[in-house]
């Protein structure tokens, strides 16, 4: 249901005063107002399949926001309330942490690397 969450991991504050959780028991990301109120729910299908799983996101922009889902090794973005799944294709690349610096995002992974991606411009 709306507004019911299972292991909530990975909250961020969106520039809309909304909050972001990742809902990861429900496989899915909810946006909260400040009060806690449901606002929107974004399915994300398959992803944070293990229990232990500790996404952490970021806002790229309005409606655009990027999470990390560990045990898959892959990235969501998503945009106006539509998920995809970013396949990184390294076996050894597991995104563990996200950060963003005007158009340059910094992704952590497990094998202790930092990786620097220079971002278009909205």
């Amino acid at each position: 249901d709306l507004g019911e969450l299972d292991e909530p991991v990975g909250v961020v504050w969106l520039g809309n005063r909304r909050l972001l959780v990742c809902d990861t028991g429900n496989h899915r990301l909810q946006v909260l107002s400040r009060e806690g109120r449901p606002l929107q729910v974004v399915p994300l299908p398959g992803a944070w399949r293990d229990y232990y799983s500790r996404p952490q996101a970021v806002e790229l922009g309005a409606g655009r926001w990027l999470l990390t889902d560990v045990p898959a090794r892959s990235l969501w973005l998503v945009k106006d309330g539509t998920a995809n799944k970013i396949e990184l294709g390294e076996e050894d690349l597991t995104p563990t942490g996200l950060a963003l610096y005007g158009n340059t995002l910094y992704v952590a992974d497990l094998e202790s690397r930092l990786w620097v991606f220079d971002l278009p411009p909205e």
